[in-house]
């Protein structure tokens, strides 16, 4: 189930960011622009805590297309690369 999430997503926030998600011994983890890997510690089958921060995954069509970081002040898209 958490090979559909795997992969690189470009993050839009006030500059443009890259994501890649990774599959290591049956966990997430999050890599902002090559800074090192965080975990992704579970709270259902879609949605994530980045250090306390959710992180939502969204399908559309049966594929996994974006992530979603959300916050007090707004939600934060990051499109997943084709």
């Amino acid at each position: 189930m958490l090979t559909r999430y795997v992969g690189f997503y470009d993050l839009n926030d006030s500059g443009k960011h890259s994501v890649e998600i990774t599959l290591l011994e049956g966990a997430l983890y999050w890599d902002q622009d090559g800074a090192g890997k965080q975990r992704l510690l579970p709270f259902t089958e879609t949605a994530f805590s980045l250090s306390g921060t959710p992180v939502e995954f969204v399908a559309s069509g049966g594929k996994v297309t974006q992530l979603v970081m959300k916050f007090a002040e707004g939600d934060i898209l990051a499109v997943r690369r084709k």
